[in-house]
């Protein structure tokens, strides 16, 4: 199995790649690229920290490490996400 610090850095890095690819999908060209990419970073992290409590008590396989943080990056920026402002 990948060493933590390795994981932890794949994680930032699918983190911050699907938070720029959700600026294509469903966000207009007025969306601040940083916010995408620091929300996906940290959807990253989080997917790894609970991968890693599911590791700990389940011993979770490591193909639901990407699962994890693509769908905490949709969740945080889609339907729990920073809402768009009229106008």
């Amino acid at each position: 199995m990948p060493t933590l610090p390795l994981l932890f850095l794949c994680a930032l890095l699918l983190g911050a790649a699907t938070g720029y690819l959700f600026r294509f999908t469903s966000r207009g060209p007025c969306t601040r690229l940083s916010t995408l990419l620091i929300i996906g970073m940290l959807g990253g992290a989080t997917g790894l920290i609970l991968f890693q409590v599911l590791v700990y008590t389940t011993g979770a396989p490591l193909w639901l490490l990407p699962l994890l943080i693509i769908s905490q990056v949709w969740l945080w920026l889609g339907p729990l996400g920073p809402k768009q402002r009229a106008g």
